[in-house]
């Protein structure tokens, strides 16, 4: 398990720098730095969405966030980092007198930091799931 970092390892941080370390950071699809309102564009035309397969009761979708999730600038700015934007994940389709529903809830969760990645890892995740191997 991963020790937290002690408060006091933070006290020579300005805020000013802290909020550049926290500045949230939006991507394309081929992991360019663009704009909120670009992403927000990108967002509301639902063209994040990059592979989609259902598999017996599940489904399994992977889709660009945009928003990196990496958080390593925040606690370690020295390292260069790729951002993390693309998703995977694996939702159970539930079955309800004849309804079918999904449970938004996910059963597995997977990030990547490409396109390729994010692609490569959906059709690995479907091979797991279809051997019975993430349930």
């Amino acid at each position: 398990m991963k020790k937290l970092k002690k408060k006091e390892e933070f006290k020579n941080i300005s805020m000013k720098e802290m909020r550049e370390r926290c500045k949230p950071r939006w991507y394309d699809m081929d992991a360019k730095e663009i704009t909120v309102d670009e992403w927000e564009d990108l967002y509301s035309s639902n063209k994040r969405t990059i592979a989609s397969e259902n598999i017996g009761d599940y489904w399994i979708s992977t889709i660009l966030l945009g928003l990196d999730h990496s958080f390593t600038p925040i606690m370690k700015p020295e390292i260069k980092s790729r951002p993390v934007i693309f998703e995977t994940m694996v939702f159970g389709i539930v079955i309800e007198e004849e309804i079918k529903d999904i449970d938004y809830s996910g059963i597995y969760q997977e990030r990547f930091c490409t396109k390729e990645e994010a692609l490569e890892g959906h059709q690995r995740i479907c091979e797991e799931v279809r051997q019975g191997r993430i349930t």
